[in-house]
């Protein structure tokens, strides 16, 4: 028997995880392009606050946090809007957040 995996709602939608017979849910693939585009946004800020050396050395820190921000929110988007979100999760090179989710993994076993 196929059954859907777990249900997700997010303000009133209703989330199927995708299996090899349903296409991902479009609402996860539009959130997936939303996040997508606040990390260019963040990463073009980033840059361009680099362009001043002085600030650089006053705020080094949070140009960094910046930047690991936008690495986040990339690594979420490229998983959210996923066929396969589990394979997806194997090609993200930030370990907190491949950590995080196999700890949710753990958890539900």
């Amino acid at each position: 028997m196929n059954r859907p995996g777990p249900v997700f709602s997010v303000s009133g939608a209703v989330f199927l995880p995708a299996n090899g017979a349903q296409a991902p849910d479009p609402h996860l693939k539009e959130m997936a392009t939303m996040l997508a585009e606040i990390s260019t946004q963040l990463e073009a800020l980033g840059e361009v606050l680099c362009r001043d050396p002085e600030f650089v050395d006053r705020h080094v820190q949070a140009l960094q946090a910046i930047d690991l921000i936008a690495q986040k929110q990339r690594a979420l988007a490229d998983v959210l809007g996923a066929e396969c979100p589990t394979s997806a999760l194997a090609g993200v090179g930030l370990e907190e957040v491949v950590g995080r989710f196999k700890t949710l993994t753990r958890k539900r076993i």
